[in-house]
């Protein structure tokens, strides 16, 4: 039978409801996501019939459709022309518990892309990562189920990894469309499920209709077991690309790979150094070192130490600094030299402005220790992020571009047009026209980033 047979009525409504909900929301994004594709088939058309007329700006107008300029922020810093080559992605999203008010937007513009990609026939994976070291209570064969974490065969001076690393494959270009269909559907639960506030409608202006006809997202299962939020693995989930990344390529005979890292924080650290010398001391056991797999000596390094980390596999050393994001940023410069993949980044920052810390660290205003890093204009960053929702690192940073976003800021929307004033000129139509396009494919962050680099 279905899964619905195993529930109750009031869940088998909300599911009903769940899924009428993501036909909704798919139909929706199907309009967005076609309109994209045709641009990006013109794009690319254009492109490759003006390579040898090219205007200064580098903006080809290829149907002289002046009135979709607009279109100039996605296209403007194209840099590859399109070459017949293979595209792939591979995308990493951070299950951490931060996430949990941003996991419902985050989803969403996943499935953005993922519609893309499908229409493009571009091959995709996406994985979710955690370290949600779950087990289930219950008996087999007189036996009760415990996740057993695999043990690592560290050798001397090699780095920990996180022994409880999970991976979950939440959709692929695998699928079948059936499955593609139940995968989205069960992200659309999950989204909703962690997107609901049960009480969001209490208090003075109490809204009883509201809330009733929110009723039914209460009612469906809650997220599964083994699927909660837990901390953030990153450097881990980067170490695991290293390997999952050829084999993607391999697979597909991929010339040109993207991999997109979403995260809301930096990595978890903790990482320690694998020492096999008799006179090194053990630390004591504590849930650090239990999690790196086994009972291992770790070096003791001082806090002002010059580490240098090495890759086996190319045989390169990059520096890595004191910190847990200097070592991210190390990985991710070895995944680069294994893979020749474009590594991006989305940062969620709190919810509708990007924090000082982070500004902090990726537009610095000073160079306090005269380590020669390039200094930024805080008003002028700003600005730019009030005018386009994302601020575009280059510098500072371990990835080839980290887009930097406010969680409060991610939702997709679809603009309606406003309605032109009676005896209305073709100017104002126009704006109006592209004001809402503008505004619906603005909300799409991580599509229109991603199309940007592969157009």
């Amino acid at each position: 039978g279905t899964k619905t047979d195993y529930f109750h009525e009031p869940t088998k409504i909300a599911w009903s409801n769940l899924v009428a909900d993501y036909k909704l929301f798919s139909k929706d994004q199907a309009k967005a996501v076609g309109y994209m594709v045709k641009e990006f088939e013109l794009k690319k058309a254009a492109t490759a019939h003006s390579r040898s007329m090219q205007s200064n700006s580098g903006v080809v107008d290829p149907l002289k459709l002046h009135s979709y300029k607009f279109n100039d922020d996605i296209f403007k810093r194209l840099t590859v022309t399109p070459d017949g080559k293979n595209h792939g992605l591979m995308m990493f999203i951070d299950w951490s518990g931060s996430m949990h008010d941003k996991i419902a937007p985050t989803i969403k513009q996943l499935m953005n892309l993922t519609m893309f990609c499908r229409k493009v026939q571009i091959p995709f994976e996406v994985y979710a990562f955690s370290n949600n070291n779950w087990y289930e209570p219950r008996k087999e064969n007189g036996e009760s189920y415990v996740r057993t974490l695999p043990q690592p065969n560290y050798k001397d001076g090699d780095i920990t990894i996180d022994s409880s690393l999970l991976l979950f494959n939440l959709i692929s270009s695998k699928m079948s469309a059936k499955e593609y269909e139940e995968g989205m559907i069960n992200l659309h639960w999950i989204a909703t499920k962690y997107g609901y506030d049960r009480y969001g409608y209490r208090g003075r202006n109490y809204d009883y209709e509201a809330a009733k006809a929110e009723q039914w997202k209460d009612d469906l299962p809650s997220v599964p077991r083994g699927f909660q939020l837990s901390s953030t693995p990153l450097n881990d989930t980067i170490m695991a690309a290293m390997k999952m990344i050829p084999a993607f390529q391999k697979r597909y005979n991929i010339d040109k790979m993207n991999a997109v890292f979403l995260t809301d924080g930096a990595s978890d650290g903790g990482e320690r150094v694998i020492s096999l010398n008799d006179n090194d001391k053990r630390e004591g056991d504590s849930w650090m070192t239990r999690r790196v797999g086994g009972d291992w000596k770790f070096k003791a390094i001082s806090y002002n130490a010059n580490i240098l980390l090495t890759d086996r596999l190319t045989k390169k050393t990059v520096p890595v600094g004191s910190s847990r994001r200097h070592l991210t940023d190390a990985l991710l410069k070895v995944l680069k030299m294994r893979t020749g993949c474009k590594v991006l980044g989305f940062f969620v920052d709190e919810k509708t402005t990007i924090g000082r810390g982070t500004l902090n660290r990726y537009f610095p205003t000073e160079d306090f220790y005269g380590r020669g890093i390039k200094c930024f204009d805080r008003k002028k960053v700003t600005a730019e992020f009030r005018k386009n929702k994302v601020l575009v690192v280059t510098e500072n940073t371990g990835y080839d571009e980290l887009y930097l976003l406010a969680g409060g800021k991610m939702n997709v929307v679809d603009s309606l047009m406003e309605t032109p004033s009676e005896n209305a000129k073709k100017g104002e139509i126009k704006r109006l026209f592209a004001g809402s396009l503008k505004n619906s494919k603005t909300s799409r962050v991580v599509l229109n980033k991603f199309i940007k680099q592969v157009a």
